[in-house]
Formats: C-alpha cells, sequence, structure tokens
C-alpha cells in the first residue's frame, strides 16, 4: 500500500484544480476519517488532515474534467475500468486510470479542451451506468457538487490514488468536447439507451421555488404502512427505510418541505447518521452532510415514483380502492374458471362439444384479459387480437374465435357472459372489455352465481402481486417457441409445465387433477 506524500499530492491537485477549494472529508469524535465531503478547503492552505476530492467542473453549469468513479462495492470495478479504458482507446480518447485507494475501485479521467454542457455529461454517465455496474454515476451528473479524489490523494481507510499512467491526459492530451458525444453514441451502440422522454412530462413532476421535484397534485394522507414506518427504528438497513418512507411521501404528493419536518423521526437514522467501517457503528453526519443526504435521497424517491407505471400525472387517490375491487373481480373469475376444468376441454370431449364450450385457448384468452385487469387496477381494459395473439402464443384467429365464445351469454342476460364489450373501438383504440358483473364485489351481493365469501379461518385473498405472478406464469409457456412453435412439444405440454410451477401446485394430486 503505498503511503500518501501529501506535500507532493496537493501541489499536484492545486496543478489541476478549477476552483479555489477542494472538499475535505469530515471525522468524527475518535478521529476516523468519514466519507463525508462536506466541507469547502481552500487550495491556498495547508493540505487538510484527512482528504479531500477536487471539483470537476469551474461553475455550476459545465463539466471540464470527467472522472468515471468505479467503486468496488458495486462490481467489479478493475475490469469495468478495462472495459472503458478499451472502448477510450478505440475512440482514441486518451485518459488515466488510477488505482483510487485499498479497496480495490479505479478512476478514469478525461480532461477535456473545453467545457461541456451538464446535461450531456449527465446523458453520459446514465448510458454508462447501464454497461459498467460498478460506476457511481453521482460526480456526473451534476456539476456544481461533482468532485472526485485527484491522483495522489490519500484514501480515507489508508494508500493513496494511484495514478497508472502520466498526467498528460489533464495538462498536454486534453480532448475535444466531441468526445463526450462520440462516447454516448459508442456507448449507445454497445446496447445503452435513454427515455425518449423527459419523466416531468409524462408523469407529473415539478419543481418548488427552492429547485426540489416533487409529484404534483394534491397532498394526500400517507398510508397505513409508511405512517407506521416512521416511528419504527430501522433495522439492519438504515437507507432502505428512509428511502421507503420517502417514496411513500413522494407518492402522497409531498413536497421536500414536509419530509423535512420528520428528519427527527427515527426512520430519518440514515438522514442523521453514517454507518463507519467498524461495522454497525454509526457516527452523527455534519450539518451540510445531512441536508445533502436528504436531498439526494428525496431526489431519487421522487424519480422513483414519477417513473413508476402507475403512478399517473397527478391526484389518484381512489387508487388503492380501484385496485382491490379489480383484484377481487379477477379472483371470482379465476375461482369460478378453476373449478368448471370441462369449459376448457380439460374432460377430452369430442371436437363438436368443445365447439359450444371452450378449448384451453379460450381460458388462455381469459386469462390474458384478467392480468391486463390486474395490471392496470381498472375493471375495463383495452386490448386487440394481435396483443392477445403475442401473450397467449395463439394465432389471431384463434385468439378472435375465443373473444366471441367469452362474450356470449348463456341466457338472455348479456351479464352471463364471461366478459362483456364495452363500447365500439374507434380510430387507433382497441375494443374495451370488463369482466362480467358477476364476478364483481359490488353487484348482485344475492345472486347465486357469485363466489361465496371466504368464511372465517380461511386464508386471506392473494393480493395484487399475486395475481400479476400467477397469471403471467400461466401464460409464459404457452408462448415459448418450446411450446408454441411449429415441430415443438406442444401446447399441451406447456400447460403441464405451467402447472409444474410452484405458484399454481403444491401436491401430486393437485398436478393430476389439472393436467
Amino acid at each position: 500500500m503505498s503511503e500518501p506524500d501529501r506535500a507532493s499530492a496537493w501541489a499536484t491537485t492545486r496543478a489541476l484544480t478549477l476552483r479555489d477549494v477542494v472538499r475535505a472529508a469530515a471525522q468524527d469524535a475518535s478521529g476516523e476519517i468519514l466519507n463525508d465531503y462536506s466541507r469547502d478547503w481552500s487550495v491556498n492552505a495547508m493540505p487538510p488532515r484527512t482528504t479531500w476530492a477536487m471539483y470537476l467542473s469551474a461553475d455550476s453549469r459545465t463539466y471540464k474534467y470527467l472522472c468515471f468513479d468505479l467503486d468496488s462495492s458495486r462490481g467489479n470495478a478493475p475490469y469495468d475500468a478495462g472495459r472503458l479504458s478499451l472502448w477510450l482507446d478505440e475512440l482514441n480518447v486518451p485518459h488515466l486510470v488510477c488505482e483510487s485507494g485499498p479497496t480495490g475501485g479505479r478512476h478514469v479521467w478525461i480532461g477535456l479542451a473545453a467545457a461541456v454542457d451538464g446535461a450531456a455529461v449527465r446523458d453520459l454517465a446514465l448510458l454508462a451506468t447501464q454497461l459498467l455496474p460498478s460506476l457511481d454515476p453521482t460526480p456526473l451528473l451534476n456539476p456544481a457538487t461533482g468532485c472526485v479524489r485527484p491522483p495522489g490523494a490519500p484514501h480515507r481507510l489508508g494508500g493513496v490514488s494511484v495514478a497508472l499512467g502520466p498526467l498528460a491526459p489533464f495538462t498536454t492530451q486534453p480532448v475535444p468536447p466531441e468526445a463526450v458525444t462520440d462516447l454516448a453514441a459508442f456507448l449507445v451502440d454497445a446496447g445503452a439507451e435513454l427515455p425518449t422522454v423527459e419523466l416531468a412530462a409524462l408523469h407529473g413532476m415539478a419543481v418548488d421555488q427552492d429547485g426540489h421535484p416533487y409529484i404534483a397534485g394534491p397532498k394526500r394522507a400517507l398510508s397505513p404502512r409508511v405512517a407506521a414506518l416512521i416511528d419504527e427504528t430501522p433495522a439492519a438497513d438504515a437507507s432502505y427505510t428512509l428511502a421507503s418512507v420517502l417514496a411513500g411521501c413522494a407518492h402522497s404528493r409531498w413536497r421536500y418541505a414536509d419530509v423535512l419536518e420528520l428528519v427527527d423521526s427515527p426512520a430519518f437514522e440514515h438522514v442523521r447518521t453514517m454507518r463507519t467501517k467498524r461495522g454497525q457503528e454509526r457516527t452523527p453526519r455534519t450539518a451540510t452532510g445531512r441536508a445533502r443526504t436528504l436531498t439526494n435521497a428525496w431526489n431519487n424517491a421522487v424519480r422513483y415514483v414519477a417513473s413508476h407505471p402507475l403512478n399517473g400525472a397527478g391526484d389518484d387517490a381512489d387508487y388503492l380502492a380501484r385496485s382491490n375491487r379489480a383484484v377481487a373481480a379477477v379472483e371470482r373469475a379465476q375461482e369460478r374458471a378453476d373449478a368448471m376444468p370441462g369449459l376448457w376441454g380439460a374432460d377430452r370431449a369430442s371436437s363438436a362439444a368443445r365447439r359450444h364450450t371452450g378449448t384451453h385457448s379460450t381460458r388462455a384468452v381469459l386469462d390474458a384479459l384478467c392480468l391486463y385487469i390486474a395490471q392496470s387496477a381498472q375493471l375495463t381494459v383495452e386490448t386487440d387480437v394481435r396483443r392477445l395473439s403475442a401473450d397467449t402464443g395463439y394465432g389471431r384467429t384463434t385468439v378472435h374465435t375465443a373473444l366471441q365464445r367469452l362474450s356470449q351469454p348463456v341466457t338472455d342476460d348479456p351479464e352471463s357472459a364471461w366478459i362483456v364489450r364495452v363500447g365500439d373501438p374507434e380510430g387507433p383504440h382497441g375494443q374495451r372489455y370488463r369482466l362480467s358483473q358477476k364476478f364483481s364485489t359490488e353487484n348482485h351481493p344475492h345472486d347465486r352465481t357469485q363466489v361465496p365469501a371466504r368464511p372465517a379461518g380461511h386464508p386471506p385473498t392473494p393480493t395484487r402481486a399475486h395475481w400479476l405472478s400467477h397469471l403471467h406464469n400461466r401464460l409464459r409457456p404457452l408462448r415459448h417457441d418450446t411450446f408454441a412453435a411449429p415441430r415443438s412439444l406442444g401446447r399441451t405440454a406447456g400447460i403441464i409445465y405451467a402447472a409444474l410451477h410452484p405458484d399454481a401446485i403444491a401436491t401430486v394430486d393437485e398436478l393430476r387433477t389439472t393436467t
């Protein structure tokens, strides 16, 4: 392990730095150096007794240095550094690789001949993160605060950042700004991709007067689970508890000022303290460290909620009730379908008889519609023959026939069918369907066609997550080439394979009955 030469390292930092200050690491009461670079330190002073990190920019909008911080705690940092170095060599981009310290991390530095806009660097970082698992993109996401320990700077756990080559990429070989665009294009060709539309435009993200993001819409009460988490002491992973609480707050349309009032709650332990290298012990953060930790965690929580497909862009106060109604209808339809295996060809009736009842394909289409209802938390869903064909593995003609059978009433009452068409397709929209009202928990409570209520002591109603998993596992084998392609094992084998899934079958008797 290299011993730090602080004077030489400080001279290198002063020669490279773009600002009059660097960020110095804090110490706890025992003298341990923390991974908390919360103090500005003048480069005209003597070097700090701890360690320091150098800003990658001269201002709050652009970057003059790029540094890919590859952390061994996230993945194989030396391997990722080798891959990135190879790509940069292919693009003729001079760069410097540093062994960042005793933990095996790597820093890959690029000096730029002219400043590059922070948005372009942010996109580059997000692309690289998809191909380099060990990359910590944080320094490249915000030019105002992004900083990394420069070559020669000591590591808080011992040793120094050792340059594995000359410093020419910083001094005599800066690359033109176009290199950022070239590298981004290379990463896209290698398989990385960015969202094509801003999350804010899709999911109602907004920014308050202080620059903190939030989900637009009227503030709502927290869910019982999140409200309980706030007052519970975190278990081993305090950061996970904090993320769960902040995600719940963001989903309820809270703002940063609202969560700021909760920082003294038990669930915010990760904001107030940080884990030391001695294991489970925690040490207080500085005031700057607390503010930065909460801000970063809140930004991540809002973006997570905004990117969730069920979040929506506005107030959705009745989501939970609507989801429960949809799941209850799916459960009743599935229980009824399981109780009538002969309707789906399970009794091996003649072809003529099956034409008047149904086949395995009819059940597959019913399962697909139930899956769409559970996914969307809506009792009415829009779909078409093409999508159903792709999700069930059956041809479009077969799917069309199955839809006709499922929507055919048994009596004069349209609600005696399994599914009911809603309206007519218009323009680019497909046909809309819903399950018959006989499967609803709110209609015809005394109808004998209803599935009876669960008696006392019966296992609890399966959750939405259960039905999403269960229906997905039922349909997946049917569309796989192993069972659906010409000269494959066939769909009967696929149905048996699906029945073998532990989510569907638990005993040999159940397997025999189902197959």
